[in-house]
C-alpha cells in the first residue's frame, strides 16, 4: 500500500508525516513536493519525495503513479494559478492514475456554509464525488495557530480588537487535524463519506 501526502512540507502536513510514519513502513510513503529545495529536509529523513505542483497537470500524473491512497491537504488561495484549477488538477490526475481513496482537507459544514472561504472547497468536494474516487471530506473547523498573532499581542498586554458577536468557533490544534487525518488516510478508524473534525466550540 502506498501512501501519498501533499502539502508535506507545511504546517499542516510536516504533522501528518510525522504520524503517518507511526503508522506505517517508510518504504509505504511518499511525499509530494513542489521543488527540489523543499524536497531536501524530507529525503534526509529517507522519505521518498516525487516532485509535483497542483498548478502542473502533467507533474502530477507522474507524482501519482502507483498511489492507493492520498491526502490531499487543500492549495493556498492567492497563487498565479486559481485554487479552483489547482485543485480540479489534482482531482483529475488522481482519478487518471487510479488512485483508490482520497481524503480531503475541507471547510466546516461543507455546501451549507455561508462563509466565502468555504466556496473553492465546496467545488473540490464536488470534483471528488462526481470523480466516483472513495473519499472521506475532513471538514476541519478553525486552527488555533490561525490566532498566534492575537494570542501573542493579548498576552503582551498590547491592545488589540477581536469581535465577533454570538460566534463561536471550534478551535483546535493542526497536530490534533493531522493525527485525524492519518487514522483516516490509514483505516484506524471508520472512514465515513463525510468527518466533521472540531474543537468544543467556544467564544
Amino acid at each position: 500500500m502506498k501512501y501519498l501526502l501533499t502539502g508535506a512540507t507545511g504546517e499542516l502536513g510536516t504533522y501528518a508525516l510525522y504520524y503517518l510514519k507511526e503508522q506505517v513502513a517508510l518504504t509505504d510513503i511518499v511525499a509530494l513536493a513542489r521543488t527540489e529545495a523543499k524536497a531536501a529536509k524530507l529525503r534526509e529523513q529517507g522519505v521518498e519525495v516525487r516532485i509535483g505542483d497542483f498548478g502542473d497537470y502533467p507533474s502530477l500524473l507522474e507524482a501519482f503513479k502507483g498511489i492507493d491512497r492520498l491526502l490531499f491537504i487543500s492549495s493556498q488561495p492567492g497563487a498565479t494559478v486559481s485554487r479552483v484549477e489547482q485543485h480540479t488538477n489534482v482531482v483529475q490526475a488522481a482519478k487518471e492514475t487510479g488512485i483508490s481513496f482520497v481524503a480531503y482537507t475541507s471547510f466546516p459544514k461543507g455546501p451549507q456554509s455561508q462563509s466565502p472561504l468555504a466556496q473553492d472547497h465546496i467545488l473540490t468536494e464536488r470534483l471528488i464525488s462526481e470523480a466516483n474516487i472513495p473519499h472521506t471530506f475532513l471538514r476541519n473547523n478553525w486552527y488555533l495557530e490561525n490566532e498566534n498573532d492575537t494570542l501573542n499581542a493579548a498576552a503582551a498586554g498590547h491592545p488589540f480588537t477581536y469581535s465577533a458577536g454570538d460566534g463561536k468557533i471550534g478551535w483546535a490544534l493542526k497536530r490534533e487535524y493531522a493525527e485525524a487525518a492519518i487514522n483516516v488516510l490509514t483505516e484506524k478508524v471508520a472512514t465515513p463519506e463525510v468527518l466533521e473534525l472540531t474543537g468544543k466550540p467556544i467564544t
